[in-house]
This record gives structure tokens, C-alpha cells and sequence, in this order.
């Protein structure tokens, strides 16, 4: 019994109670609604009349071609596209002639109270159901003129009438401004509802977020705008069971939205879930649904609902970028690979040119040993830099090791300036430490802390002439900071933000005033980041720079800190 009731009021009603269905389908549904009561009515009445008035006068054919003409209005909303696609003003003109006929009928029987309470009723019912069917007042309008005015011309040319004409008409003009108001309201609340629709609407067209709904009655579903377009189906499309939709899904998908499907009708929350579908417009697109269950109240059965998001692009850019990162980590490590075997393929000839340098060095005359020496210093000067090439590449690639302890980083610095400071006196330079001599002790790989010590103190040597080189260390609660100061030749503004960078110099070409690869200061930064500190400069120009690492300061000089990177190959 209870599906027959779905059925036959699908036949009516509209698939949606929302205001844009309404003002599409309802229409078309009142039309048959009118329609299917009058084919039921009209014979009924005739019954009514007959029983209650035997000696009326009654237009038996013409109530019989009344009833035939709304069958056949009936079938024709089933059957004819254009009955469809004109509902609206069929009803209109089905209402003029039904109010016609039974104001005609009305006046024969000289207005008898039966006829005349039949047809003010037949008005205000007409009336109620042609303003419903549509979205503006103009309808509703024509018609109460109509029937106002067709009632007035009768009640004036029939004689002898048993109901009070002032009364009937003031009845009646009551009755259709009730209707009038009635739809006005209505109107203008559709009218809202439809706006803050289209706005809702327009916001999920912008997100690309569409809403479902799904009866678990009868499985029927409801989809918003967007959701329709999400799932390229055409507005005007049948597709209305959530189970079709499921057939559009990848195979590969369908059990996870199986499970979806489950938990949801069991009344519990699922996470969202990601999907690949074929649309109805053969595109491929990628979805990802949000669900909901609610109960069934005393108006709305139990049901589904929730939101569908186009992550189509999102994921095609997503897999646009994995691949590009794949293929940047590959080049990475083809680099890497490269390098090191390059560096291998160098480092034993280059040596065996150092090491017979070195022998000629001892074994020739002063005169000829002149000449030996530039290349004993070339090759060492091709050596160290192929240690720093290797040495950055390893870093880039993370296989450098490191091994995080606390460090005293106050003796570290006392040792590295007695190592330097003679290179310092030999150009004029006072190498100064404002450092405690133990007690400073930072989280630091032993090795790669005296790297980065060597390479700021070679640098502050190399770019000074005259003055002084002061290397300081102090520590708050939780930094350790290590500062190299000089009064070289300062670096420009301009050129600042690409000093760390590998193979980059301030000076180059013929112009070049300092020798170097350009790789120290690269190395630097990639150790002291690895060592998770940081790196900063401050320069001006014909005074000095000031480089500043920042490095964590060790909880526990008797606790080593845990180790971020792991050991491959270690620092020399």
C-alpha cells in the first residue's frame, strides 16, 4: 500500500520542495492534479445533483465532454512535450472554461443554493490551484477578473434568483482577495527562498562543492546545481537513484564507497573518501563525498545526505607536482652519482700529479725546481676544490653524517684561531678571540662545527688587508651564538642575498681580485642548517661583514641530543 502512495504521489508532487523545482515542475503537477480531480469530480457531482435535485436542468453531454476533455488533458501531461512545456497556460485556460461551464450551469438552475455554493466553490478551489502554479500574480489575476466579472453578467441576466446576488458577489470577491494575498506571500517567499538559492548556488559553483540528498525510502536522490554539473549531467537528466550514480564509479573504488554507504545508513560518521567517476559527459573526474544520516521525522522520511567536492584539478596538480619531485630527487641523486664518480676519476690522477710534483720538487736543481712548484700548488688548489664540490653535493643529497652532541664550542674556537692566527699575522691581521675558554657548549657535530669555523675564519683573512679579525662566542638560555667579524672589503648590498649560494662570487672574470670556488660559504650554510642552527650576514662595503651562526644550545653537556641525520659518510 505504501508504495502504491509513493507512486501516486510522484505523479503530483514535485521531486523537490525547493523553490527552483517548485517554480520548474509545479506547473505541470497542478495540471494534472486539477485535471485528475475534475475527471473524478464532475461525474460525482452530477450524482450529487441529481439526488438532491431531480428536476434540475442539468447539461448531461456537456458535463460528460467536460470530463472526457480532463482525461484527455491527463494523458497528454504524460505523453506530449508540448502539453509540458505549456502547462502553465493550459491550466489557466482549463480553469476559464471549467469556471465557465459551471457558472453557466449555475445560472440555468437560476443560482439554486446547491449550483451556487458548487460553483463558488469551484471558483475559490480554481483559483487557489492556478496561483499555485505559478511564480508570478499575473495568472491568479486574469482569472479573478474573469470570474468575477462572468458571475456578475450572470447574476444580472438571470431572473428570479434564490441566493442574494450582494451577498454571492461579496462572498466571492472576499474569497479570491484571500487567494490573491495568499499567493502574493508566497510569491514573495519563493521569491526569497530563491535567491538565497542562487547565492547558495553561486558559492558552491565557486568552491565546486555540490549537495546530495538521498530518500532511503524509495532510494531516490537530489542533487544540487553544482553536483549535477560535477557529475556532467544534463538539468532536465533522469538520473535520480544514488544507485546509478554508484555504477559511474571505478571499479576499484566501488567497495570503499560500499562501506561509505554502510556506515552512514548505520547512523554512524565516516570519513571523507576520495573517488574517480566517470561523468555523464565522458569526462574522468575525481570526487571526494562527505555523508550524513538523518532520522525520519513526522514530515520527511529517513535519509542521506551531504556534500560532494570536484577535487579533479586538485589532484591532477598534485600529481603534476609528485612527479616533478620524483624527477627533481632523481636528478639529484644522477648528480650526486656523478659527482662522485667524477671526483673519484680526478682524485687518483690529480694525486699521483701531486705526489711526483712534490718528488721533483726534491730530486731537480733551485732553477728547474721553480717550475715544479706551480704545479704541485695547482693541483692542490684542483684538489681542494674538488673536496668542496664533493662536500656540497653530499650535502645536498643528505649522506653527509653527523653526529649531534653537546660540544664546547668556546675550546673549539680557541683551537681553530691558534691554527689560523699565523696565516693572519703573515698578512698584517690581529686575529682576536672573545671567548670563554670552556663552559659554551652547544647541540653540534664536532667536525662539522670546525668546518664552519675554517670556512668563515679563511674567508675573513682572505678579504682583509689591514685591521683586524675578532671571533667571539657567547650563549643565552637556549642559542649559542658564534660571530667572525672583519674589516675587509665588505660585500654589497646587491650581492648579499646570493652569497650563499653555491659558485657564486662577488667579484668574477677578469676583474676577479680573490681566488676560490665560490663554494665555502654554500657548504657553510647546508652544515649549519643541517646542525638545525642558522646563518646570518650583516656587510658594508670598505668596512667588514659580520657573519653570526646560530646554533641550539646543548640541554645537558652529559646528554647527547638525539641525532636527526644518520651516518653515512662522515666529515673530514
Amino acid at each position: 500500500m505504501r508504495s502504491v502512495v509513493r507512486f501516486v504521489s510522484s505523479l503530483f508532487l514535485p521531486p523537490s520542495v525547493s523553490s527552483w523545482d517548485w517554480k520548474l515542475h509545479s506547473d505541470i503537477y497542478v495540471l494534472r492534479l486539477v485535471a485528475s480531480l475534475l475527471v473524478v469530480l464532475l461525474p460525482a457531482s452530477a450524482v450529487f445533483f441529481y439526488g438532491t435535485q431531480p428536476t434540475a436542468t442539468e447539461a448531461w453531454l456537456l458535463r460528460g465532454a467536460m470530463t472526457l476533455a480532463a482525461a484527455l488533458v491527463l494523458a497528454c501531461t504524460f505523453l506530449s512535450r508540448w502539453v509540458k512545456n505549456n502547462a502553465g497556460f493550459l491550466l489557466l485556460l482549463l480553469a476559464i472554461l471549467i469556471t465557465a461551464w459551471s457558472a453557466f450551469s449555475a445560472s440555468t438552475n437560476s443560482f439554486e443554493v446547491d449550483y451556487a455554493i458548487g460553483s463558488f466553490m469551484m471558483v475559490v478551489a480554481t483559483a487557489m490551484f492556478v496561483s499555485l502554479a505559478s511564480d508570478t500574480l499575473l495568472p491568479v489575476t486574469i482569472y479573478s477578473i474573469f470570474s468575477l466579472t462572468l458571475s456578475v453578467l450572470l447574476m444580472f441576466i438571470t431572473p428570479e434568483l434564490e441566493v442574494d446576488a450582494s451577498v454571492y458577489i461579496a462572498s466571492m470577491l472576499i474569497a479570491l482577495s484571500i487567494v490573491y494575498v495568499a499567493a502574493s506571500a508566497r510569491i514573495q517567499v519563493q521569491d526569497a527562498l530563491s535567491e538565497q538559492e542562487g547565492h547558495l548556488a553561486e558559492a558552491q559553483r565557486l568552491a565546486s562543492v555540490g549537495n546530495w540528498e538521498v530518500n532511503l525510502q524509495n532510494g531516490q536522490a537530489r542533487w544540487s546545481t553544482e553536483m549535477i554539473r560535477i557529475l556532467g549531467l544534463d538539468p532536465e537528466s533522469n538520473l535520480r537513484s544514488f544507485d546509478e550514480f554508484a555504477d559511474r564509479v571505478h571499479s576499484v573504488d566501488r567497495p570503499a564507497l560500499k562501506s561509505f554507504w554502510g556506515t552512514l545508513r548505520n547512523g554512524h560518521q565516516h570519513d571523507d573518501i576520495t573517488l574517480g567517476l566517470d561523468a555523464v559527459d565522458s569526462t574522468v573526474r575525481t570526487i571526494r563525498l562527505r555523508g550524513a544520516y538523518a532520522p525520519a521525522t513526522s514530515n520527511r522520511p529517513e535519509r542521506l545526505h551531504g556534500t560532494c567536492l570536484d577535487v579533479t584539478e586538485e589532484t591532477g596538480r598534485a600529481q603534476v607536482l609528485l612527479r616533478a619531485k620524483e624527477d627533481a630527487e632523481e636528478m639529484a641523486r644522477l648528480k650526486s652519482t656523478i659527482l662522485v664518480n667524477m671526483s673519484h676519476e680526478i682524485r687518483t690522477p690529480l694525486t699521483a700529479i701531486i705526489g711526483f710534483a712534490q718528488v721533483l720538487s726534491q730530486e731537480v736543481d733551485s732553477e728547474k725546481r721553480e717550475l715544479v712548484k706551480p704545479i704541485e700548488e695547482s693541483g692542490k688548489r684542483l684538489l681542494s676544490t674538488l673536496d668542496s664540490v664533493l662536500h656540497l653535493a653530499r650535502i645536498k643529497s643528505d649522506s653527509v653524517a653527523l653526529s649531534i652532541e653537546p660540544v664546547d664550542v668556546g675550546e673549539g674556537a680557541h683551537d681553530l684561531a691558534d691554527m689560523f692566527r699565523p696565516l693572519a699575522n703573515k698578512k698584517g691581521l690581529t686575529l682576536i678571540v672573545n671567548a670563554p675558554v670552556s663552559g659554551v657548549t652547544a647541540s653540534a657535530d664536532r667536525h662539522a662545527l670546525n668546518r664552519v669555523f675554517s670556512n668563515l675564519l679563511s674567508n675573513a683573512i682572505k678579504f682583509s688587508e689591514t685591521g683586524k679579525i675578532i671571533l667571539s662566542v657567547k650563549q643565552t638560555d637556549s642559542i649559542v651564538y658564534i660571530r667572525v667579524s672583519d674589516t675587509g672589503c665588505g660585500i654589497g648590498q646587491g650581492f648579499l642575498p646570493k652569497l650563499f649560494e653555491e659558485f657564486r662570487q662577488e667579484s668574477t672574470g677578469d676583474t676577479r681580485r680573490h681566488e676560490g670556488s665560490g663554494l665555502g660559504l654554500a657548504i657553510t650554510k647546508g652544515l649549519v642548517e643541517l646542525m638545525r642552527g642558522t646563518i646570518e650576514v650583516d656587510s658594508t662595503v670598505g668596512e667588514g661583514s659580520v657573519f653570526t651562526v646560530k646554533l641550539p644550545r646543548a640541554v645537558d653537556a652529559g646528554t647527547p641530543v638525539p641525532q636527526p641525520h644518520v651516518l653515512q659518510t662522515p666529515i673530514s
